[in-house]
């Protein structure tokens, strides 16, 4: 830019010294050459630069093979997860094809699925052009070949103590099921977070294994685990109001 300014000032110069030396034939003959050697510093502005840093970088994508061979499957699913959403990952890409790192672009909102997608981003083959490069890659999810049902949850809710009730506690259970080799429908138990009230993780725990799965039909791949949260709060069913018995209430003035 700057170069350009200096061509365009030198030219203006010279039209200028034209019109102050008009009539003088020594001026007007080396005019044609002045305005040569102004034009050829303009012109160093428009020359494109060579630079390696100004190098864009290769553009890649990923293989549908190797995509396919190894889905964004995650150790956990979420209860109550959204299957329709996808997730958008940036990866950097050796010159062989292979992924070095990959950054989530636009997110799940679930570290879990998150890492999932980064992690098979990472595993997945690419193919550039140019050398080493850079993909974005949209993630999708698969859904597993068993779900949740949550009518059976529904029926089977936790049943907790008249101790645990008057404890006037609260907390949060989060339980972990995946359905059993010998029968999918049946759910595998264990227990992923407590809520420190021994009673009441143990009523959840009793609830959860009459929950079942409804399974597609078909051989399916390794079933990751299914998280449920379960919340309970007694401390707010003791401050609840009561009704006063009947009978009890203030006598009416007369």
């Amino acid at each position: 830019m700057q170069c350009l300014r200096l061509g365009r000032a030198c030219a203006s110069a010279a039209w200028l010294d034209q019109g102050r030396t008009r009539g003088f034939s020594v001026t007007t003959r080396f005019l044609p050459a002045w305005l040569g050697f102004c034009l050829s510093i303009a012109t160093c502005a428009m020359a494109p630069r060579a630079d390696a840093g100004d190098a864009s970088p290769a553009t890649c994508e990923v293989d549908p093979a190797s995509m396919a061979a190894s889905p964004a499957i995650p150790d956990v699913y979420d209860a109550q997860m959204d299957f329709g959403r996808t997730i958008d990952v940036r990866v950097q890409v050796d010159a062989s094809g292979t992924a070095r790192s990959a950054m989530v672009v636009k997110s799940s909102r679930n570290r879990l699925i998150d890492r999932a997608a980064t992690d098979a981003a990472q595993r997945w083959r690419y193919r550039c052009t140019g050398g080493a490069g850079a993909a974005m890659v949209t993630v999708q999810i698969p859904k597993p070949a068993c779900t949740l049902d949550h009518t059976s949850r529904d029926r089977h809710r936790p049943i907790y103590s008249e101790q645990a009730k008057s404890s006037r506690s609260r907390g949060v259970v989060e339980v972990l099921l995946r359905p059993t080799t010998d029968d999918p429908g049946l759910a595998e138990v264990r227990l992923d977070g407590g809520s420190g009230n021994a009673a009441s993780d143990a009523a959840v725990l009793e609830a959860a294994r009459h929950w079942r799965f409804q399974c597609m039909p078909g051989p399916g791949s390794q079933q990751s685990w299914t998280r449920v949260v379960e919340s309970f709060n007694f401390a707010s069913e003791q401050d609840a109001p009561r009704a006063a018995p009947q009978g009890c209430g203030v006598p009416a003035q007369t």
